[in-house]
Protein backbone atom coordinates (compact mmCIF):
# COMPACT_ATOMS: atom_id res chain seq x y z
CA UNK A 1 0.00 0.00 0.00
CA UNK A 2 1.08 3.35 -0.95
CA UNK A 3 -0.12 6.11 1.73
CA UNK A 4 1.26 10.03 0.98
CA UNK A 5 0.26 13.30 1.19
CA UNK A 6 2.10 15.44 -1.20
CA UNK A 7 2.34 19.22 -1.01
CA UNK A 8 0.82 21.93 -3.44
CA UNK A 9 2.61 22.87 -6.75
CA UNK A 10 5.06 19.68 -7.00
CA UNK A 11 5.67 16.56 -9.22
CA UNK A 12 5.85 13.28 -7.40
CA UNK A 13 6.50 10.17 -8.58
CA UNK A 14 6.30 7.05 -7.13
CA UNK A 15 7.00 3.32 -8.38
CA UNK A 16 5.30 0.02 -7.27
CA UNK A 17 5.16 -3.49 -8.68
CA UNK A 18 1.62 -4.88 -8.02
CA UNK A 19 0.60 -7.96 -9.23
CA UNK A 20 -2.84 -8.09 -8.08
CA UNK A 21 -6.15 -5.83 -8.11
CA UNK A 22 -5.65 -2.13 -6.72
CA UNK A 23 -7.93 0.10 -5.23
CA UNK A 24 -7.19 4.01 -5.61
CA UNK A 25 -8.79 6.08 -2.88
CA UNK A 26 -8.52 9.71 -2.90
CA UNK A 27 -8.51 11.97 0.43
CA UNK A 28 -7.98 15.74 1.03
CA UNK A 29 -7.11 17.58 4.06
CA UNK A 30 -9.53 20.03 1.98
CA UNK A 31 -13.17 19.57 0.45
CA UNK A 32 -11.10 19.69 -3.30
CA UNK A 33 -7.45 19.47 -4.48
CA UNK A 34 -5.48 22.71 -5.68
CA UNK A 35 -6.21 23.39 -9.17
CA UNK A 36 -4.34 21.26 -11.60
CA UNK A 37 -3.66 18.98 -9.02
CA UNK A 38 -4.10 15.02 -10.42
CA UNK A 39 -3.32 12.02 -9.88
CA UNK A 40 -2.02 9.51 -12.72
CA UNK A 41 -1.36 6.11 -12.52
CA UNK A 42 1.18 4.73 -15.36
CA UNK A 43 1.85 1.20 -16.46
CA UNK A 44 5.37 0.53 -17.36
CA UNK A 45 5.32 -1.30 -20.38
CA UNK A 46 9.82 -0.52 -21.17
CA UNK A 47 11.91 2.41 -20.86
CA UNK A 48 10.32 4.17 -23.27
CA UNK A 49 6.34 3.28 -23.61
CA UNK A 50 3.92 3.44 -20.58
CA UNK A 51 0.56 2.91 -20.71
CA UNK A 52 -2.12 5.45 -18.53
CA UNK A 53 -4.54 3.20 -16.28
CA UNK A 54 -6.38 5.94 -14.17
CA UNK A 55 -6.01 10.17 -13.80
CA UNK A 56 -8.88 11.65 -11.06
CA UNK A 57 -8.56 14.35 -8.32
CA UNK A 58 -10.10 14.74 -5.32
CA UNK A 59 -13.25 17.58 -4.97
CA UNK A 60 -16.23 16.41 -2.53
CA UNK A 61 -18.23 18.96 -4.59
CA UNK A 62 -17.76 17.31 -7.59
CA UNK A 63 -19.46 14.08 -6.77
CA UNK A 64 -16.47 12.67 -7.97
CA UNK A 65 -15.46 8.54 -6.80
CA UNK A 66 -12.69 8.93 -4.16
CA UNK A 67 -12.64 4.86 -4.70
CA UNK A 68 -11.34 3.28 -7.82
CA UNK A 69 -10.79 -0.44 -8.42
CA UNK A 70 -8.17 -1.31 -11.01
CA UNK A 71 -8.04 -4.89 -12.11
CA UNK A 72 -4.91 -6.97 -12.36
CA UNK A 73 -3.81 -7.71 -16.16
CA UNK A 74 -5.54 -10.85 -17.73
CA UNK A 75 -3.33 -10.70 -20.44
CA UNK A 76 0.00 -9.08 -19.83
CA UNK A 77 2.62 -7.07 -22.29
CA UNK A 78 4.75 -9.39 -23.72
CA UNK A 79 2.59 -12.44 -23.45
CA UNK A 80 2.50 -15.46 -26.03
CA UNK A 81 -0.05 -15.05 -29.02
CA UNK A 82 -0.82 -17.65 -31.58
CA UNK A 83 -0.61 -16.12 -35.39
CA UNK A 84 -1.64 -16.40 -38.54
CA UNK A 85 -0.05 -14.24 -41.05
CA UNK A 86 -1.10 -13.75 -45.01
CA UNK A 87 -5.11 -14.63 -44.94
CA UNK A 88 -7.98 -14.52 -43.76
CA UNK A 89 -9.51 -18.60 -42.35
CA UNK A 90 -12.82 -19.07 -41.93
CA UNK A 91 -14.03 -18.53 -38.54
CA UNK A 92 -10.45 -17.89 -37.61
CA UNK A 93 -11.73 -15.99 -34.45
CA UNK A 94 -12.64 -18.90 -32.67
CA UNK A 95 -10.64 -21.66 -30.57
CA UNK A 96 -9.43 -23.53 -33.49
CA UNK A 97 -5.83 -23.36 -33.16
CA UNK A 98 -4.96 -25.49 -35.86
CA UNK A 99 -2.25 -23.71 -38.69
CA UNK A 100 -1.90 -21.69 -36.15
CA UNK A 101 2.15 -20.77 -34.38
CA UNK A 102 2.87 -19.03 -31.10
CA UNK A 103 4.79 -16.20 -30.42
CA UNK A 104 5.18 -13.39 -28.84
CA UNK A 105 6.30 -9.30 -29.36
CA UNK A 106 9.27 -8.94 -30.96
CA UNK A 107 9.51 -12.17 -31.78
CA UNK A 108 6.27 -13.07 -34.23
CA UNK A 109 7.98 -13.89 -37.95
CA UNK A 110 6.98 -11.61 -40.93
CA UNK A 111 3.60 -11.16 -42.59
CA UNK A 112 3.69 -12.16 -46.61
CA UNK A 113 1.50 -9.43 -47.33
CA UNK A 114 -0.85 -6.78 -45.03
CA UNK A 115 -2.50 -9.46 -43.45
CA UNK A 116 -1.53 -10.23 -39.67
CA UNK A 117 -4.02 -12.59 -37.18
CA UNK A 118 -3.45 -12.93 -33.33
CA UNK A 119 -5.85 -14.52 -30.73
CA UNK A 120 -5.30 -15.94 -27.48
CA UNK A 121 -7.77 -17.29 -24.70
CA UNK A 122 -8.43 -15.58 -21.13
CA UNK A 123 -10.98 -16.64 -18.11
CA UNK A 124 -13.27 -15.29 -16.46
CA UNK A 125 -14.60 -16.67 -13.43
CA UNK A 126 -17.28 -14.54 -12.27
CA UNK A 127 -18.74 -12.68 -15.36
CA UNK A 128 -21.50 -10.77 -13.02
CA UNK A 129 -18.57 -8.99 -11.33
CA UNK A 130 -17.65 -8.00 -14.74
CA UNK A 131 -18.63 -5.08 -16.68
CA UNK A 132 -16.49 -4.63 -19.93
CA UNK A 133 -12.87 -4.95 -20.65
CA UNK A 134 -9.65 -2.71 -21.10
CA UNK A 135 -7.41 -3.49 -24.47
CA UNK A 136 -4.42 -1.82 -25.00
CA UNK A 137 -3.11 -2.69 -28.80
CA UNK A 138 0.29 -1.29 -30.33
CA UNK A 139 -0.73 -0.43 -34.07
CA UNK A 140 0.10 1.81 -36.71
CA UNK A 141 -2.13 1.18 -39.30
CA UNK A 142 -5.72 -0.47 -39.00
CA UNK A 143 -6.82 -3.06 -36.49
CA UNK A 144 -10.65 -5.10 -35.81
CA UNK A 145 -11.22 -6.96 -32.28
CA UNK A 146 -13.53 -9.04 -31.93
CA UNK A 147 -14.12 -11.20 -28.20
CA UNK A 148 -15.70 -15.03 -28.76
CA UNK A 149 -16.62 -14.47 -32.19
CA UNK A 150 -18.48 -10.80 -31.89
CA UNK A 151 -17.05 -8.05 -33.49
CA UNK A 152 -16.62 -5.08 -30.63
CA UNK A 153 -14.46 -2.62 -32.26
CA UNK A 154 -12.68 -1.59 -35.19
CA UNK A 155 -10.27 1.29 -36.74
CA UNK A 156 -9.49 1.93 -40.00
CA UNK A 157 -10.66 -0.74 -41.55
CA UNK A 158 -14.31 -0.93 -43.92
CA UNK A 159 -16.56 -3.35 -44.70
CA UNK A 160 -15.85 -7.90 -44.27
CA UNK A 161 -12.37 -8.50 -43.12
CA UNK A 162 -11.09 -10.58 -46.15
CA UNK A 163 -7.62 -11.13 -47.64
CA UNK A 164 -7.68 -8.65 -49.11
CA UNK A 165 -8.57 -5.77 -46.90
CA UNK A 166 -6.04 -2.45 -45.96
CA UNK A 167 -6.52 0.04 -43.62
CA UNK A 168 -7.90 3.04 -44.73
CA UNK A 169 -5.55 5.76 -42.55
CA UNK A 170 -2.68 5.89 -40.56
CA UNK A 171 -0.48 6.81 -37.51
CA UNK A 172 1.87 9.47 -37.51
CA UNK A 173 3.27 7.06 -35.07
CA UNK A 174 3.36 3.60 -33.49
CA UNK A 175 1.72 3.30 -29.60
CA UNK A 176 -0.36 1.33 -27.75
CA UNK A 177 -4.08 2.21 -28.58
CA UNK A 178 -6.56 1.63 -25.41
CA UNK A 179 -9.87 0.55 -25.62
CA UNK A 180 -12.66 0.39 -23.58
CA UNK A 181 -14.93 -2.61 -24.48
CA UNK A 182 -18.47 -3.74 -23.30
CA UNK A 183 -19.55 -6.97 -21.80
CA UNK A 184 -22.50 -6.60 -23.12
CA UNK A 185 -23.80 -5.49 -26.91
CA UNK A 186 -26.99 -3.26 -26.55
CA UNK A 187 -29.15 -3.44 -29.78
CA UNK A 188 -32.13 -4.73 -31.04
CA UNK A 189 -31.09 -8.02 -30.22
CA UNK A 190 -29.08 -7.26 -27.16
CA UNK A 191 -25.71 -9.87 -27.24
CA UNK A 192 -23.51 -11.05 -24.08
CA UNK A 193 -19.66 -10.55 -25.65
CA UNK A 194 -18.11 -12.13 -22.71
CA UNK A 195 -19.08 -15.07 -20.08
CA UNK A 196 -17.98 -17.86 -17.58
CA UNK A 197 -14.86 -19.72 -18.06
CA UNK A 198 -12.65 -19.22 -21.26
CA UNK A 199 -13.20 -16.58 -23.75
CA UNK A 200 -11.13 -15.94 -26.94
CA UNK A 201 -9.95 -12.51 -27.95
CA UNK A 202 -9.09 -12.14 -31.79
CA UNK A 203 -7.20 -9.01 -33.13
CA UNK A 204 -6.49 -8.78 -36.70
CA UNK A 205 -4.10 -5.80 -38.27
CA UNK A 206 -3.97 -4.48 -41.46
CA UNK A 207 -1.92 -2.35 -43.53
CA UNK A 208 -2.27 -0.11 -46.20
CA UNK A 209 -0.73 -1.62 -48.56
CA UNK A 210 0.09 -5.80 -49.74
CA UNK A 211 4.17 -4.18 -49.02
CA UNK A 212 4.06 -1.02 -46.31
CA UNK A 213 4.04 -3.14 -43.29
CA UNK A 214 4.95 -7.05 -43.00
CA UNK A 215 6.93 -6.93 -40.08
CA UNK A 216 5.10 -7.64 -37.04
CA UNK A 217 4.81 -4.65 -34.04
CA UNK A 218 2.29 -6.38 -32.43
CA UNK A 219 1.20 -6.24 -28.53
CA UNK A 220 -1.02 -6.24 -26.50
CA UNK A 221 -2.94 -6.38 -23.06
CA UNK A 222 -6.09 -6.96 -21.53
CA UNK A 223 -7.57 -5.90 -18.16
CA UNK A 224 -11.28 -6.38 -16.59
CA UNK A 225 -13.54 -3.60 -15.41
CA UNK A 226 -15.82 -3.77 -12.34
Amino acid sequence: ALDNFENANEDVVHYQCVENDMYVSLIGSTPYWDKGSTISIYHVISKTEEELLYRSRFDSYADLPTVQPLRKFMIDHDEEWFYHMGSVPDNWTGNNITSWEKGSHGNFPDSTNQIQLYKKTFTIDSVEQVTGLVLSVRFLFGCVVYVNGIEVWRNHVIGDLTSASLSTETYSELTYHTISLPGRIVSEHSTTVIHNGANVIAIAILANSTSTQRVSLFDASLRLMK
